[in-house]
């Protein structure tokens, strides 16, 4: 009567050791469960910068570091083409300029502190007619004052449809000398003339600054 209940407990005991033997040990239904419904392990996404469509690429600044020769910026023949007057309009050899032409202290003391100047002039000789061209290198921050002045001045008017702001008054002097300035990457165009009218002041201003930064 002793041996079946011993037998039983030999059996078990030796299945134990098989099951141990080989790593294999009874799951419970809660377990089997478990480890089906578990998704395998995914690859965290990778971590990309956050961007502003809305915020502009900035424009690489052309580094300029000479000031080209007076008729690589403007022609004898293009002044003359715009001239009001151009029967003995040419070059002069001379120019009475200096930046004390220039209205405003701000004006004076960015062309004074310039890195390099250069000054062109065409007109009628022994007479008022002419039309001045002055291009100034001006460092970052005295480019930022005079655009921001400029910007906000009542006497300028202003046109930065080429991508350049361009500025451009008459002055009240007796004469009819109209005054444009050309502002973009560190150059200041200035065209000081008596034979132009504002607006064409203007347009020489951009094309001598198209020039400068194209050379």
């Amino acid at each position: 009567m002793e041996l079946q209940p011993r037998l039983r407990h030999v059996g078990l005991i030796s299945l134990a050791l098989v099951l141990a033997a080989t790593g294999c040990t009874a799951e419970t239904p809660a377990e089997e469960e478990v480890l089906s419904t578990t998704p395998p392990p995914s690859q965290a996404p990778r971590q990309t910068p956050e961007t502003n469509p809305s915020t502009p690429t900035p424009t690489p600044t052309r580094n300029v570091v000479s000031i080209p020769p007076c008729d690589d910026m403007l022609t004898t023949e293009q002044v003359r083409a715009v001239a009001r007057d151009d029967a003995r309009i040419g070059p002069l050899s001379t120019i009475a300029w200096s930046a004390e032409a220039l209205p405003g202290p701000l004006a004076r003391a960015a062309y004074e502190a310039a890195r390099t100047t250069t000054s062109c002039g065409w007109g009628i000789p022994q007479s008022d007619g002419v039309v001045n061209l002055e291009v100034a290198l001006l460092e970052a921050q005295a480019e930022r004052e005079l655009q921001t002045a400029l910007s906000t001045s009542s006497e300028y008017s202003q046109d930065a449809s080429s991508g350049v702001d361009v500025f451009y008054r008459a002055v009240e002097d007796g004469i009819g000398s109209v005054l444009a300035y050309a502002l973009s990457d560190g150059v200041w165009v200035i065209v000081d003339a008596t034979l132009v009218d504002e607006t064409t002041a203007a347009g020489l201003a951009r094309d001598v600054m198209g020039r400068i930064l194209a050379s």
